[in-house]
Formats: structure tokens, sequence, C-alpha cells
């Protein structure tokens, strides 16, 4: 599979095999992402699932920062991947790749992810395991859409009827979940693990 990768420095265009990773990605993080791309390619050759259905895999790893900016090749910033299988006459051929930077910050995290929410997520034992890896609770999930729609926590909790002490405590019970320090950093990480959803996205999912 070859991969294609947007949202980098023009120099790194001509990386576009497996090299790619192994020149970029951060030593500690290699083997890491060795395992998730066999499992990935386990998943692909091995499931039975419908080509039309399959959305994306998506994982975390140490890249270099300067594939994207003018930054000393020694840097290293946590990377979001989000990785489309294409297949040409039903022969899998290419794999597109989208990057930016992670509120994780722990290397691996891999998932798949279907049309109808439908999700698998790999377990300690390298094993493909359908269901939510982590879920949020309807009010939880709630909280983190009327904030991304730009309403503030008075209006936040008048709509949700609770009180401030309440939602103060949910939003720190959503940081402990989600390991993050911020609700961006909150909405950022459940948007990219389809937690929660935009309008449009509800209606193709």
């Amino acid at each position: 599979m070859v991969f294609y990768c947007a949202d980098i420095r023009q120099k790194q265009q001509s990386l576009m095999g497996y090299e790619f990773f192994n020149a970029v990605i951060h030593p500690d993080d290699v083997y890491k992402w060795a395992e998730m791309h066999s499992a990935i390619l386990k998943f692909l050759h091995e499931e039975d699932f419908v080509e039309e259905e399959l959305l994306y895999f998506t994982c975390t790893f140490r890249i270099r920062s300067n594939i994207w900016h003018n930054q000393k090749p020694s840097d290293y910033l946590m990377a979001y991947m989000r990785l489309k299988p294409v297949w040409v006459a039903q022969q899998l051929k290419y794999g597109l790749c989208l990057f930016h930077s992670s509120v994780i910050k722990k290397a691996g995290n891999l998932r798949v992810y279907f049309k109808g929410k439908k999700q698998y997520y790999l377990d300690k034992k390298k094993e493909w395991q359908f269901g939510d890896f982590l879920k949020l609770s309807r009010r939880e999930r709630q909280i983190l859409m009327l904030t991304k729609q730009g309403l503030s926590r008075k209006e936040i909790i008048e709509k949700m009827g609770i009180k401030m002490d309440t939602l103060d405590n949910m939003i720190k019970k959503i940081f402990e979940k989600l390991e993050v320090e911020s609700i961006m950093q909150a909405i950022i990480y459940a948007m990219n693990h389809r937690m929660i959803f935009l309008a449009d996205e509800e209606k193709n999912a």
C-alpha cells in the first residue's frame, strides 16, 4: 500500500512509501507504528467488511515537526493521523493520510471507523475489538456539542436544566476520561474519535 500524505512540506513529497514514516517518526515510536501498520493490513485483508462503508483508520505517534514548519529536525510533536484505504479494481492500492497535531499524548490509539458509527479498536493483546473504546454519556456529549456551537456556560446550564456546580463536575469527569486539559482539547478528541458529530456528519454517519 502506497501512502499519500496531505499537509506536509513540499520537500517531503517524494517520501510517500513506508520509508516516509521511518524517516519522520520519532525513533521510540517506530516500533509502535510498525505494529499498527501490521494490524491495519491484517484488518484489511482478513476481516469481513464492505469497502464502501469503511471511513478511515486513526492513530497517534510522534513525528518530526519540520515536515510542517521550519523547525529543527530534532523537534517532534504528537501527531494524529487519519488513513483512508483506497481500492482500485477491487485491489488495495493507496493509503490517503491526513496529519494534524494531537491532544492525545501517547503513541498508539489505533481505531477504525465505519459508516453508521460502527468502530473497532486494537486492544492490549493487539486484537481487534468491536465497540467504543471509550464512552461519553449522552449528557457529556451534549456539553461538548453545545460548547462547540458557541454557547456560554450560563446558556449551557439553562438549556440542560442543571446547576453550574453540576456542569463543572461533568466537565471535570470529561477531562479525566479523555485525559485532556481543556474543553477545546476535549472537543477535538471527541470529534476525532466520532464521539460527537457536526450536523452534516450526523446525516451521513
